[in-house]
Formats: C-alpha cells, sequence, structure tokens
C-alpha cells in the first residue's frame, strides 16, 4: 500500500512540474517550503500561513504552483478534506496584491496534493516578497493540521548583481519549458546547516554565473548538469555535494568554483571544465560517482574512498613522479577505510598502458591518514584500470615530493608467466637430451 502511494505521489510530483508556462527557454523555478503545523479553524475563520521571500532571483512571474501538506491531529474528529479550501496572495496591502484559488471545497482529495495556478501572477516579483496562504474550514466537523506548504515560481532570472536566496531549504531548478536556465543572480546558500538545491531533470542544463556565498551547502540533485561559470569566485563554505547528473566546474580568471571545506561525490560525476577550480584545501569524499578532471590540473585536498567510485581523466608522466603541466594532485589519503581489505574499489579508467604513471598526491604517503604498510597495500590493490586486469603500485619520489601510481599486472599474470618460462626451460632441456642421446 505504501508502496502504491509513493508511486502515485512520484507521478503526481512529475505531472506537477511539467505544467510551466511555454515560451520560456531560459526559464527558472525557485521553490520554498514553509513548515506550519497549527490546525485550521474548525468551521469558522481561517488559517494564515505568510512567508517573505525577498530575494528569490525570479525578476518576472510567469507560473506558480503549491503543495499543501495536512494531516488529522484528532483520531476522534478526522479531518473532512473535501471540506476545506485555499487562496495564495501575492503582495502587500500597499502594492496591489494579486490573489488566485489553489483549491476550492471538493478538490483537495490527498494529504498531499499539488496544484498550480499557472499565470494568475504573471507580473514582476514584488517588492515586499510577501506571499499568503489562507485555508478555511468550510463545515464544522473534522479538524485539519496544515503541516506545512510548498511554493513554486518559475520565471526569468533577476539580472547579474542581485542575490538570489536559497536559504531554508531553497531548491532552483531548469524551468520545465526549456532545455537550459540561467542564473545571472549571485546565491545566497544561507546559514550554517542549510543546503541550497539546485537540480536540472536529464538533458538540462542549468547555469549559474554569478557568485554563490553563503554559510550553507550546495546540493546537486537530477540527471541533468549543473554549471558553475563566470568569472567571480565562489565562496560558501558548506558542503558542495553531488548526488545524481553532473556538476561541471568552470569558472574563468583562475577563480574557484568550489571553496568549501569539502565536496561530497555521491553518486554523478563532479566535471571540470577548466584548470584550477577547486581550492587546494578542499577534502573530496567520494561514496560513489565519479571525479573526472577531463586532464585538467588541479590541487586539493585529501581523498576518503568509502564507496566504489572512480575517477577518470587522469594524465600521465613520463617517468615516475615527475611533474605535468595537468596533474591532478590529492594532498594525501585517507587510509583509514583500507586497514582491512574490506576497503570500496577506485577505478581510474582502462586508458592506460604497462607501467603507465600518474602523478596522484603532492606529499609522501606515509604522511597520510591511517598509513601503515598494510592500509597501503590494501588501497594499492583495490585500485582498478577499468577491466584491465592491471593493479597499482604507490611509489614516491623524493625529488618531486610527487607520490605516484603505476600500472603494474596483478600477481597471479606474474606467477603465470613464471610457469610458463618454466615449463619452456623444462622442454628445451628435454630436448636438447634427445638430441644428445640420439647423436
Amino acid at each position: 500500500m505504501k508502496k502504491q502511494t509513493h508511486l502515485h505521489l512520484l507521478a503526481g510530483l512529475v505531472a506537477f512540474l511539467a505544467m510551466g508556462s511555454a515560451g520560456l527557454p531560459q526559464g527558472i523555478q525557485v521553490e520554498r517550503t514553509v513548515t506550519v503545523g497549527k490546525n485550521v479553524p474548525d468551521g469558522s475563520g481561517q488559517l494564515i500561513s505568510a512567508t517573505t521571500w525577498l530575494n528569490s532571483g525570479i525578476g518576472s512571474v510567469s507560473w506558480v504552483g503549491s503543495t499543501v501538506t495536512f494531516s488529522s491531529p484528532f483520531s476522534n474528529n478526522p479531518i473532512v478534506k473535501s471540506d476545506l479550501s485555499g487562496t495564495l496572495t501575492f503582495g502587500s496591502s500597499s502594492e496591489t496584491p494579486v490573489t488566485s484559488t489553489v483549491f476550492s471545497a471538493g478538490q483537495l482529495t490527498s494529504l498531499t496534493q499539488q496544484f498550480t495556478m499557472a499565470d494568475a501572477f504573471d507580473a514582476d516579483w514584488k517588492s515586499s516578497g510577501l506571499w499568503t496562504l489562507k485555508i478555511r474550514d468550510t463545515k464544522a466537523g473534522g479538524v485539519a493540521a496544515l503541516d506545512s506548504w510548498k511554493l513554486v515560481v518559475e520565471g526569468t532570472s533577476t539580472a547579474a548583481g542581485t542575490t538570489m536566496d536559497l536559504g531554508n531549504g531553497g531548491i532552483v531548478r531548469v524551468a520545465s519549458s526549456g532545455s537550459s536556465g540561467t542564473i545571472n543572480a549571485n546565491v545566497n546558500t544561507g546559514s550554517s546547516g542549510n543546503t541550497a538545491t539546485m537540480e536540472s531533470a536529464s538533458t538540462k542544463t542549468l547555469e549559474v554565473t554569478g557568485s554563490i556565498s553563503g554559510a550553507g551547502g550546495l546540493s546537486k540533485s537530477g540527471l541533468g548538469t549543473l554549471l558553475l561559470a563566470g568569472s567571480t569566485a565562489n565562496t560558501f563554505t558548506g558542503v558542495a555535494s553531488v548526488d545524481a547528473g553532473t556538476l561541471k566546474l568552470q569558472k574563468t580568471g583562475g577563480v574557484a568554483a568550489i571553496s568549501a571545506g569539502t565536496i561530497a561525490i555521491n553518486g554523478g560525476t563532479l566535471l571540470l571544465g577548466a584548470a584550477n577550480q577547486i581550492s587546494d584545501s578542499t577534502a573530496v569524499t567520494m561514496a560513489g560517482g565519479t571525479l573526472n578532471t577531463d586532464g585538467f590540473a588541479d590541487r586539493v585536498g585529501k581523498l576518503t574512498v568509502s564507496a566504489n567510485s572512480a575517477i577518470s581523466g587522469l594524465v600521465t608522466s613520463s617517468g615516475g613522479g615527475v611533474a605535468t603541466s595537468s596533474d591532478f594532485l590529492f594532498s594525501g589519503v585517507d587510509l583509514n577505510n583500507y586497514a582491512t581489505s574490506s576497503g570500496s574499489s577506485l577505478n581510474l579508467g582502462g586508458g592506460y598502458g604497462y607501467q603507465s604513471t600518474i602523478n596522484f598526491s603532492s606529499s609522501n604517503y606515509t604522511g597520510w591518514s591511517g598509513y601503515s604498510t598494510t592500509s597501503l597495500n590494501n588501497f594499492a590493490d583495490k585500485v582498478q584500470f577499468g577491466n584491465t586486469g592491471m593493479k597499482a603500485s604507490i611509489s614516491f619520489n623524493g625529488s618531486t615530493g610527487l607520490t605516484y601510481i603505476t600500472a603494474i599486472p596483478e600477481p597471479k599474470v606474474y606467477v603465470a608467466m613464471a610457469m610458463l618460462l618454466a615449463l619452456v626451460g623444462v622442454t628445451e632441456y628435454r630436448r636438447r637430451r634427445c638430441e644428445k642421446s640420439a647423436a
């Protein structure tokens, strides 16, 4: 029953997000959830919930939708959904507010339901940023609680130099009407502990050209691409996470796209579109997914691998630990997860030949956290080169200060070669003895 309910809700959400207006190929959607947790007056009066969104990043509104979530607080006086109705107002009393019906009595059929007001609010974003939801219970009997409501607004991005506030769990995505969306404004991720989400569906690209700041984190979701571009550094300090799709870093002018303390690659791909996109002190944690350097150089913080992951695009060196202009280097590797042989694999791809060397770290492996001969060997054993069957040998070049990885045949290959040579030797020995006897 729960699985069926979840499928219905998912289908409703997909349909809800597909209702955006046509003709806005560069449009974006912003989303904010308002937590309420209050009862609707039964049979009289109304519950009023308001949120002020001064810096939405939307310059001109073209479409609005809302999701309402109710619950039934009293088992002896359960909610009567058909008795409820709701309206949404944009603007304060001093700026000619606009009101639209969210749902009429009889239209609410689920405790969580999405509604669209289409183009009822078409106009520039009002300076007050005030959105007010009013819920009425039209008949006595049956108590309803409004748990939360979600506001989704589609429109065009504000101009460069303005700010988009994604605090309080804000979400921004490519509008359903277009294949791409551009945020020209700066973005604020909110306070510490908050996560701002940037979402792009499959085949869609969301581009941010402004600066991203704030103490909150940034999460990339959806199967499409998020492109962090422009020439102004991003300075947000919360965790940057890649959960699905592609996060492409392509700032210009040598400024950082990521200066957060940690990049968490939990799925999808972190892709470099230029060199030197990540702060030297930013740690990289991999719990699945891929880091694709695409051949670009960068220096980052410590690498931690906690689930099977991949790194692609690393360039080879002409000799063990000899620096190149395209080296992507970690400051070190956390070997604590490799104290036993159960550590996760790290696949570097199959584009390397026998004895290819890859510069991997800017420090001596003996200084890596959790280092021991056992943990280093266990880590080396988990480094893969696609499906070539080659394994990794890890060495340090004292002259350049670089730790490098060399692709070598798997040990059992050496054993097979030794057995083959031995067999050839025995065969040759027997042949010569036969020739001697015949003579």
